[in-house]
């Protein structure tokens, strides 16, 4: 599973609908939460990657709250970082397939 999952899209979400800081997006962010595993890392900003299995609820959505952040399903390549952006870009999850699932998830 090459993936990586644009956050940001999720809280947009919320957002659009004017939603506050509430209990969907508290699902949400759980929902984001399940999704990472071992084999999960999350890019909280340039130079820094955090495993998965270490990133708190709060953290978690501190993060999102900046936009700041993407999860990656795969292990951080080595090499350049602009070879590291360049493959986790080509495989963003478009807003509206995580809006989908959201709504999935919901129904």
């Amino acid at each position: 599973m090459n993936e990586t999952i644009c956050i940001s899209s999720i809280v947009s979400l919320h957002m659009e609908n004017n939603c506050s800081l509430g209990s969907e997006e508290e699902d949400a962010i759980r929902f984001v939460k399940s999704l990472l595993h071992r084999s999960l890392w999350v890019q909280v900003d340039n130079t820094r990657w955090i495993h998965g299995d270490f990133v708190c609820l709060d953290h978690l959505k501190n993060l999102i709250l900046e936009n700041s952040f993407e999860v990656a399903c795969e292990d951080i390549p080595r090499g350049r970082d602009d070879e590291r952006r360049q493959r986790l870009d080509c495989c963003i999850i478009p807003g509206e397939k995580v809006r989908r699932i959201l709504m999935e998830k919901s129904s």
